[in-house]
């Protein structure tokens, strides 16, 4: 009965992803599954590599083995967002085929590597995003104006809210808590160093939870933090607007700024003008008053 079972089911799995191939990596043991019959072995180099890089940049990792599934629609994963083009439940990863890039699959191995590390369920969500973006380089240079537009609605989500991403299912939603994570993840880097995030990992791979580790290494409490980070988002976002405007929005409100500098230049004009005249009547009448005493 169990020899039948498992034959059904390599059986099975054999047929769902025609391609499949394990091999090693500096994260551990990668089995590779591919839902098309191409041997892709550029796919196989890329993973080689990139694991190698997030080694060397953030240090070693448990080696247990991890997956990397390539599907072709993303049915076949029930917890796969509408939205995604990749995703990462523990160990496993899943890919469309028609999404797959170096940045994508970059993406989803940074959360493999944040998912081998001790304590990894206490990593906040907007930490685990933003790492992963600053990682892969997924900058989303065309979606700028997410926080700005966000301003303007008077909607901001706080970074600690931010609990979830994968859950959420309101596009703007979806793009401003990802820029607003990237944004707290660069804040980290660019005010306490690249080696700062190492530190807190090494603290999480020493047993601790993110919130410890966070307050050991950078000084403060997570919760000022955040606090902080809400607050520059929301000053940075409104000196950002006037960028992100039209071009025929700015050359419009360049116009109006010189219709009201003329109109106070002329205004300015006819008051000292009119002063002139009063400060002429007056000398007149010292004049006549002069005249008239004599």
């Amino acid at each position: 009965m169990l020899t039948r079972f498992l034959y059904y089911s390599i059986t099975f799995i054999c047929i769902l992803y025609p391609y499949q191939d394990t091999f090693n990596t500096k994260m551990g043991i990668c089995h590779l599954n591919i839902q098309s019959s191409n041997n892709d072995l550029n796919l196989i180099k890329q993973i080689i590599s990139i694991s190698e890089i997030l080694v060397q940049e953030f240090g070693d990792v448990d080696k247990n083995k991890f997956e990397v599934n390539i599907i072709n629609n993303k049915k076949s994963v029930k917890q796969f967002p509408n939205w995604a083009s990749g995703i990462a439940f523990k160990n496993k990863i899943y890919i469309l085929r028609n999404k797959l890039s170096s940045t994508v699959l970059s993406h989803e191995l940074c959360h493999i590597y944040q998912n081998k590390i001790k304590n990894s369920v206490t990593f906040p969500s907007w930490f685990k995003e933003g790492m992963a973006m600053y990682f892969s380089r997924d900058f989303f240079n065309k979606d700028v104006s997410a926080i700005s537009e966000s301003i303007l609605l008077d909607y901001i989500i706080e970074i600690d809210q931010l609990s979830n991403i994968s859950k959420l299912k309101n596009e703007k939603e979806i793009r401003l808590a990802y820029q607003e994570s990237l944004y707290a993840y660069k804040k980290i880097v660019s005010n306490y160093s690249n080696s700062s995030i190492v530190k807190i990992l090494d603290e999480m791979k020493d047993n601790k939870s993110f919130e410890i580790a966070f307050q050991n290494i950078i000084g403060i409490s997570l919760n000022e933090f955040t606090s902080n980070i809400d607050d520059q988002i929301k000053k940075s976002g409104l000196t950002t607007i006037f960028f992100n405007l039209p071009s025929i929005l700015i050359f419009i409100s360049s116009i109006i700024i010189m219709i009201i500098f003329t109109y106070i230049r002329f205004r300015n004009k006819k008051t000292i003008k009119k002063w002139e005249i009063e400060e002429q009547l007056e000398l007149l009448n010292e004049d006549n008053i002069d005249i008239n005493n004599n």
